[in-house]
């Protein structure tokens, strides 16, 4: 995660950004909001969309259980396939592996909890998939009900791939978001 924050860091300073917006799906969205207490000023607003907030070791545990590649293989051939693909043959097994690291680091050690959670003051959307598999909604509620200011939508009939969301509505709504248009 630190990893993460530093080299969006040293994108936004290398491009001379200021007050940028930033989007971040999944663990991109903690990667946002971690950065914003870093450096309260570099961003404007962020939105995030099928963020988990929440981590534990029993957390990081279990969803390191998804992430063994032999059973990915076995039980889930297309999607292997898939990582294959996008990733590279073997590459997708080295990936799993070091998301699987990230997450026993970030159960043992979060850098988003409570007491951070209540001092952000950048403005935040909240998305998150009605179906999401991997983000509860009473989790993203509970978030919610802690940042300042911040709003959340929920997505109607959504999961948590990204490639299985409404892009034109996600669309839409960042832009109203961003630009400050009502939404």
């Amino acid at each position: 995660m630190e990893l993460f924050a530093s080299e969006t860091f040293a994108y936004i300073r290398e491009h001379s950004l200021n007050n940028v917006s930033v989007f971040g799906y999944s663990m991109g969205g903690y990667v946002a909001i971690y950065l914003s207490t870093l450096y309260p000023d570099l961003i404007g607003k962020i939105a995030t969309l099928g963020t988990k907030y929440h981590w534990s070791p029993e957390i990081a545990a279990k969803e390191i259980k998804m992430l063994r590649p032999d059973v990915i293989e076995e039980k889930i051939p297309a999607f292997a396939a898939a990582l294959a693909k996008r990733h590279g043959a073997e590459q997708w097994k080295l990936l799993l592996k070091a998301t699987a690291d990230m997450l026993v680091k970030l159960g043992n050690n979060p850098l988003l909890h409570d007491e951070v959670f209540s001092k952000i003051n950048t403005e935040i959307l909240l998305l998150i998939g009605e179906k999401d598999n991997m983000v509860s909604l009473a989790e993203t509620q509970s978030i919610q009900a802690q940042l300042h200011n911040s709003s959340m939508i929920v997505l109607a009939d959504t999961l948590h791939p990204l490639e299985q969301v409404n892009a034109s509505y996600l669309a839409e709504t960042l832009l109203s978001f961003f630009s400050g248009s009502a939404m």
